[in-house]
C-alpha cells in the first residue's frame, strides 16, 4: 500500500498509512546505521546516507499521521536517530575535507552536520574554523565561535578559534583575551601560543 492519503482519509486509512510508513522506515533505518561515512562519495557510504535521509523522511511522515502517544514517541525517536546518523556522516566528510584543506566543502559539510547536532559546541567550533579558513564570512564565523564558547567555555579549541577569528577581523584586544585563555587551558597548543606572541608584537 502506498503512503499517500487524500484530504478525506479516514482514521483507519491513516492508521494503515502509519503502519506502512513505520514498516518502510524500519527497512531503511538499519541500512543507515554503522559508521555512516560519506568519504569518499558513492558505494555503500552513499547508500547509508540515502537510507538515513529516506528513514528521516518516512519518520516525518509517520509523525504527521501518528494518532496516539506511543506512535508519536516512536516516530520522534526514529527521526532523531536518522538525523543523528546523517549528522555523523556529514561530520566525517567534513573532517576529511578539512584535512585536505577544501574549506568551502568543509563549510558545507559542517553546516549540514550542525543541522543534526545544533547543540554541539564542537561542531559549532569546527564550522566557525572552516569559515575562518575560507575567509568569506567572518561575521558568521564569529557568531558560531561565540556560541561554542558560551556552551563550553573551558574547551580550549573554542577559545582559540574565536581568538583567531577576532584576530582576522582586527579586533586585537578580544583576540588576545581568548587566545591567552586558550593557552591557559591547553599550554601545549603551539598555534595558540604563536598567535598570542604575534598579537602582542602587533600591539607594541
Amino acid at each position: 500500500m502506498g503512503v499517500g492519503v487524500g484530504v478525506g482519509a479516514t482514521r483507519v486509512d491513516a492508521r494503515l498509512v502509519l503502519d506502512d510508513t513505520f514498516a518502510a522506515a524500519a527497512v531503511a533505518a538499519p541500512r543507515a546505521c554503522g559508521e555512516g561515512s560519506l568519504a569518499p562519495r558513492g558505494g555503500a557510504d552513499g547508500a547509508r546516507q540515502g537510507d538515513a535521509a529516506g528513514a528521516a523522511n518516512l519518520y516525518r511522515l509517520a509523525l504527521h499521521y501518528a494518532d496516539d502517544a506511543a506512535s508519536t514517541a516512536y516516530a520522534k525517536s526514529g527521526l532523531n536517530e536518522a538525523r543523528a546518523t546523517l549528522a555523523n556522516a556529514h561530520l566525517q566528510r567534513a573532517r576529511h575535507e578539512e584535512k585536505e584543506r577544501r574549506w568551502s566543502d568543509a563549510v558545507a559539510s559542517y553546516a549540514k552536520a550542525l543541522e543534526g547536532r545544533p547543540d554541539d559546541p564542537a561542531v559549532c567550533e569546527r564550522l566557525a574554523n572552516a569559515l575562518r579558513e575560507e575567509g568569506l564570512d567572518l561575521v558568521r564565523a564569529a557568531q558560531l565561535a561565540e556560541l561554542a564558547v558560551s556552551r563550553a567555555p573551558r574547551r580550549a579549541a573554542n577559545r582559540k578559534t574565536l581568538g583567531l577569528i577576532y584576530a582576522a577581523q582586527g579586533v586585537v584586544a578580544k583576540a588576545l583575551e581568548h587566545l591567552e585563555r586558550a593557552v591557559e587551558l591547553d599550554p601545549a597548543d603551539q598555534m595558540a601560543s604563536r598567535a598570542v606572541t604575534a598579537l602582542r608584537e602587533r600591539r607594541r
